[in-house]
């Protein structure tokens, strides 16, 4: 797994795993380029509040703007120098095609919001593991590693075999099987 891409992944995770930042976002995708004021409108905030909540995305390489006069544009777009944020952005618009709510995309996201959560799903991502080889592949203190073991299978991505060995679980929903690809591979 290319190490260098996996801050980026759960630093994004954590960037888009906020209620009004996923609101403007679907309002984004579903309903393709708005200008601030109409977005601020349309998600219920006031408009500095809207250009706080697309910042963020925008600086991850999610979103594009342009000024068109005194107005400014968001759309949807991938930032082709942001190696991530394209099979990122087509995970988010799956799931809002799918009419996936806020809850389940909230799961999803906060489920790798963690750099160590990065790690033990690409040490897993080979073979199921005892917590003991599990700590050993992540460097992951036994604490710390019983703590991010707990929000993964609380979130869906992990479980344990009747060996007491921890896996990936292979049916998880959309978006959060998405992202676990991208975990396991580093994109």
């Amino acid at each position: 797994m290319d190490s260098q891409l996996q801050p980026t992944l759960w630093r994004t995770c954590r960037v888009l795993a906020n209620r009004e930042r996923l609101e403007v976002l679907r309002v984004l995708v579903t309903q393709g380029e708005q200008c601030v004021s109409n977005l601020a409108r349309t998600c219920g905030m006031p408009v500095a509040r809207a250009t706080q909540q697309l910042r963020a995305p925008q600086a991850r390489g999610l979103l594009r703007a342009r000024r068109q006069s005194r107005w400014v544009f968001y759309r949807p777009e991938a930032d082709p120098l942001v190696p991530q944020s394209a099979p990122l952005l087509a995970a988010v618009q799956r799931a809002f095609a799918r009419g996936d709510d806020a809850k389940v995309l909230m799961q999803a996201f906060t489920a790798l919001t963690h750099e160590r959560r990065i790690r033990i799903v690409g040490a897993l991502r080979a073979e199921p593991l005892a917590i003991e080889s599990l700590r050993t592949r992540t460097a992951i203190s036994t604490p710390a590693l019983w703590r991010h073991l707990r929000k993964l299978r609380r979130r869906g991505v992990v479980g344990q075999d009747e060996d007491g060995r921890f896996r990936l679980k292979p049916l998880a929903p959309g978006l959060l099987r998405d992202l676990m690809a991208m975990a396991r591979t580093g994109s």
